[in-house]
């Protein structure tokens, strides 16, 4: 679907945070989005306990983009991923905590 120049995309509005669209006049790339989203959600800390759909929905993103940023953000350091069990074993969200790395990377993505 093509966009007016002049149409402003909204920024995504959650828990009464915003995430940026933008960032230094271009748009934000997902796995940026996906690493501030994780870090507002207490990834920085506690640990973020999310499923990648959950992080689609609320951003807006297909799942496979966010599976493809959060495999990204593994790749180069920036979060550390644990899966969880049910007692009956069965598969639960994953817990998501940024690295060192990434809780600066992601305070520097914040500040611009």
């Amino acid at each position: 679907m093509a966009q007016n120049s002049n149409t402003t995309i909204p920024a995504v509005q959650h828990s009464g945070s915003i995430l940026p669209d933008a960032i230094d006049g271009r748009h934000t790339y997902a796995w940026e989005r996906v690493l501030i989203y994780l870090a507002r959600m207490g990834g920085d800390s506690s640990g973020a306990v999310v499923s990648k759909c959950e992080v689609a929905e609320v951003l807006s993103l297909n799942p496979n983009t966010v599976d493809y940023a959060v495999t990204l953000l593994r790749r180069r350091g920036l979060i550390e991923s644990a899966p969880r069990y049910a007692p009956d074993g069965g598969c639960l969200a994953n817990e998501y905590r940024l690295t060192r790395e990434g809780a600066l990377e992601s305070a520097r993505v914040m500040m611009r």
